[in-house]
């Protein structure tokens, strides 16, 4: 649903912890200028449900919506880290601060004026991380749809090992995800040796560290809340995920699976097929039944930092099988273009 700003650390493909932590210096936002006339939707029926993403492929980044099919490709506002509310009428993104917009891109209202990586929860409130003196994200807050009641939910610093409140080293907080029935709260935290996806309580209360390492991204809770999906990056330090056949070189980094109840890393699960090169951002199908992520569409891409090559994927569990979703852009305005950042809407209207 969420996925870090593309800064020139995290181009890479590597997504390292720490280039959130530079997240806000570096957001292609600021660049963006003044809203732009909304690009007309195509006139293809429109069905439900539908996959939000992000793209340059017209210049700057703009949120676009399309079918699960990848038909009907249509533009919407300037920004990026789309998240559908879960009646799948809005959807909150970040243009210098957070804004939203009915699903068809009306309606557009600012609710900060700062802060990244939006998500609603189920009763229509919004958690978002937010800038401290660091200018890094460094807490979670929520909020009411409207923007209203902001309230910091959870600070960067908090302890996870002995001493760890006392360590001289920048943290920071973002991607939290709210799990369906509402009282639970996942994030990714960096920081030294405190790197990895946290669970809390809706309240913020009860912090544990479900999966500890360095790589880590872009948690999402499935339709039914028995399990998180995230990104790894197994390149970088001694496999987290024990490799299955899903992975085959020159694979280096997955998509994984877990049960909110495992207490072990041998329990989670990899899917990184055979081409799939640094695939990101996973979201779930409404359904259930499919991931769909961003991915190099090369191993090149993958390794160098500009350009790049992103495109939109769909993986069908059962199986283990992907195809591409949303399709090449006729005539882009960037010949090399990313399409990243996917987030399925969480209900079919």
């Amino acid at each position: 649903m969420r996925t870090v700003a593309q800064c020139p650390l995290a181009a890479s493909g590597c997504r390292l912890a720490l280039a959130a932590l530079a997240l806000v210096a570096c957001s292609t936002d600021e660049a963006l200028g003044p809203a732009q006339p909304l690009h007309p939707l195509p006139a293809q029926p429109i069905a439900r449900p539908q996959v939000a993403f992000v793209s340059d492929r017209d210049g700057p980044e703009y949120v676009y919506v399309a079918n699960v099919d990848g038909s009907a490709v249509g533009r919407l506002a300037l920004g990026r880290s789309p998240a559908w509310s879960w009646d799948g009428e809005k959807i909150a993104y970040v243009r210098n601060g957070i804004h939203v917009m009915n699903a068809d891109g009306s309606d557009q209202m600012q609710l900060t004026a700062d802060g990244g990586t939006p998500a609603w929860s189920p009763d229509g409130r919004i958690a978002f991380a937010g800038t401290g003196t660091e200018g890094i994200f460094e807490s979670i807050f929520v909020m009411n749809g409207d923007g209203t009641n902001v309230t910091k939910l959870i600070d960067a610093d908090f302890p996870v090992v002995p001493d760890d409140s006392q360590e001289d080293f920048p943290r920071g907080l973002w991607d939290p995800t709210w799990s369906p029935d509402g009282q639970t709260i996942a994030f990714m935290r960096a920081g030294l040796g405190t790197d990895g996806l946290y669970l809390a309580n809706a309240d913020g209360s009860g912090l544990r560290r479900f999966a500890e390492g360095y790589g880590l991204g872009s948690p999402a809770f499935s339709p039914d809340g028995s399990t998180v999906a995230f990104s790894y990056v197994f390149q970088l330090l001694p496999p987290l995920v024990p490799l299955s056949t899903n992975c085959h070189e020159p694979a280096f980094a997955a998509i994984a699976t877990a049960s909110t109840n495992a207490t072990d890393p041998s329990q989670f699960q990899a899917w990184c097929g055979s081409e799939l090169y640094v695939p990101q951002g996973a979201d779930w199908s409404h359904d259930g039944t499919r991931l769909v992520f961003s991915e190099y569409s090369t191993v090149r891409d993958a390794w160098d930092s500009y350009p790049t090559r992103r495109r939109i994927y769909v993986l069908l569990l059962s199986d283990g099988s992907w195809h591409q979703l949303a399709p090449e852009a006729v005539a882009p305005a960037h010949p090399i273009y990313d399409d990243s950042e996917p987030a399925w809407a969480p209900i079919a209207r």
